[in-house]
């Protein structure tokens, strides 16, 4: 059985066919990929940044939702929080994700940074990040979104995992 979090995400973000079997919130693959470190989420789509949040905070984690680049620097100024993982789309109005990432590698060198996209030519931008900038195509499932945040965050900056 299926979440409400992973239906509204699923229907916004309809899964790639490899992620059509998803599980539940209670399962023992998903509660290996809980933590409570604090992650900056920054998405313009309000559906898609609601139903990220709720599953970031029901795995355990402390989610920051900002809707745009601008209010993503706000939430840094302001809170004192330390901030473990930047998870950014890159399409966005204004300032877009990547150039977000490069703002806070200036700003928190240590920052990890996962970028998502749906856009394949975004992809190959992805594909010449630097090596601290990870990236995650939409649509993605709640599991993997999860799976990612966790091994970004288990991960020694210099040894980070592959773009997935």
């Amino acid at each position: 059985m299926r979440s409400h979090i992973e239906d509204t995400f699923n229907a916004i973000n309809p899964p790639a066919p490899e992620s059509l079997l998803v599980s539940n919130a209670g399962s023992p693959a998903l509660c290996e990929w809980r933590g409570t470190e604090t992650i900056l989420l920054v998405e313009d789509e309000h559906f898609v940044r609601r139903a990220i949040v709720e599953a970031l905070e029901a795995a355990g984690y402390n989610a920051l939702p900002a809707p745009s680049a601008a209010q993503a620097l706000a939430i840094l100024q302001a809170t004192t929080d330390p901030l473990d993982l930047l998870l950014a789309d890159i399409v966005m109005p204004s300032v877009n994700g990547y150039d977000l990432a490069m703002q806070f590698l200036t700003l928190l060198p240590e920052t990890r940074i996962l970028l998502m996209s749906g856009y394949e030519e975004q992809v190959i931008r992805c594909e010449q990040m630097r090596p601290e900038i990870q990236y995650l195509a939409k649509p993605f499932s709640i599991p993997t979104l999860l799976q990612r945040v966790r091994q970004i965050l288990d991960s020694e900056p210099c040894n980070l995992p592959a773009h997935a």
